[in-house]
C-alpha cells in the first residue's frame, strides 16, 4: 500500500495534482480515513480524506513539489505512515523522488 500523486499543468508554473492511496481492495477496505499534512505554505496544510470509492483522493493545486506526509488510520485503531515525494515532473527532485516512495509502514 502506497500514497501515489498524480499532476497536470494548467498554467506556467502552476499544477493541479491529486494525491491517493494504492493498494489491494483488501488493504484499502482496512483504512477508516487517511490525513495528508501539505507543505507549509498551504493555508490548510492538514487534509482529511474518507473517501473510499475514490481510493482517499485528495486534489489541489500549487507551484512546487515538496515532502506530503499521510496517515493511513486504520479500522483496527493502527495508523500507518508514509512519506511522499510530490511529482509535478521536475527533473532537478530525481533523488527526492527515489528516497521518498510513499510506501506505508
Amino acid at each position: 500500500m502506497r500514497a501515489v500523486n498524480t499532476y497536470k499543468k494548467i498554467r506556467d508554473d502552476w499544477y493541479s495534482w491529486k494525491v491517493y492511496i494504492q493498494g489491494t481492495d483488501e488493504e484499502l477496505n482496512q483504512i477508516k480515513y487517511v490525513t495528508y499534512l501539505l507543505h507549509e505554505s498551504f493555508p490548510n496544510r492538514r487534509i482529511v480524506s474518507k473517501d473510499l470509492a475514490n481510493n482517499f483522493a485528495r486534489k489541489t493545486s500549487g507551484w512546487g513539489e515538496f515532502l506530503l506526509r499521510a496517515e493511513a488510520m486504520m479500522k483496527s485503531g493502527e495508523t500507518k505512515h508514509a512519506e511522499l515525494w510530490l511529482d509535478l515532473g521536475f527533473d532537478h527532485t530525481k533523488d527526492k523522488k527515489q528516497q521518498y516512495i510513499g510506501d506505508f509502514t
